[in-house]
């Protein structure tokens, strides 16, 4: 698992992304046309925050975390469903 810098432009920390990386609860497909699929994952960091992160896998199975960030209101469900 890698983590890029876009990832970081909420402020969360590489120990938080790492944490809902390894201990979601859930997580969703997100399909865009023209980019590769992304994973949401949605989970509480090490200090109870809502979360979702993002990443996307590369050809050699790599997974990119693309997107860190306090949970958004319309994905709040994702926390509490597994």
């Amino acid at each position: 698992m890698i983590i890029i810098d876009s990832a970081r432009k909420h402020g969360i920390s590489d120990h938080d992304i790492i944490f809902v990386y390894e201990s979601s609860t859930n997580s969703i497909l997100l399909e865009q046309k023209g980019r590769p699929t992304m994973t949401i994952l949605f989970g509480h960091d090490t200090i109870g925050r809502g979360l979702e992160i993002g990443y996307v896998t590369n050809d050699q199975g790599e997974d990119i975390i693309v997107h860190a960030m306090k949970i958004r209101p319309g994905y709040k469900v994702y926390l509490y469903k597994g």
